[in-house]
């Protein structure tokens, strides 16, 4: 569903965690919310990322990749804000379609907010849990 924003930049090798998403997507008119899924994220320390949604009726789908650019070039710091504890900052804007709070650190985005071309709400899938081994 989202789309990195740096395409040219070369990552680093990534911290490996777990984030568990709810996403809410909208009607046409981005008035009502038509459906809600929970995903799954994993990625490993190898930048492979496997995603396993569950959808409403009970139904699990599965997609994997590599993560090969970056998020944001931006370095973590103190003054950044947080959601479940991960540092982020805010990359694109409604103009673009899509709006993403990414993690410097994680390279992985804690919230998506995505619009029709008309501007209207298409869906929002929010983190609700951020694991990290130590």
């Amino acid at each position: 569903f989202v789309w990195r924003i740096h395409k040219q930049t070369a990552l680093p090798q990534l911290r490996p965690h777990t984030i568990t998403y709810h996403l809410d997507r909208y009607d046409d008119a981005g008035q009502s919310v038509i459906f809600s899924d929970t995903i799954v994220r994993t990625v490993g320390a190898d930048n492979s990322w496997q995603d396993t949604m569950i959808l409403p009726d009970g139904n699990v789908r599965t997609s994997h990749g590599v993560i090969k650019s970056p998020w944001t070039n931006q370095p973590v710091s103190a003054d950044l804000p947080e959601h479940l504890g991960v540092k982020y900052v805010k990359v694109g804007s409604k103009d673009t379609k899509l709006e993403v709070w990414a993690s410097p650190e994680l390279q992985d985005s804690l919230k998506t907010t995505a619009y029709h071309d008309d501007g209207t709400l298409f869906y929002v899938q929010t983190a609700i849990n951020v694991d990290m081994p130590k």
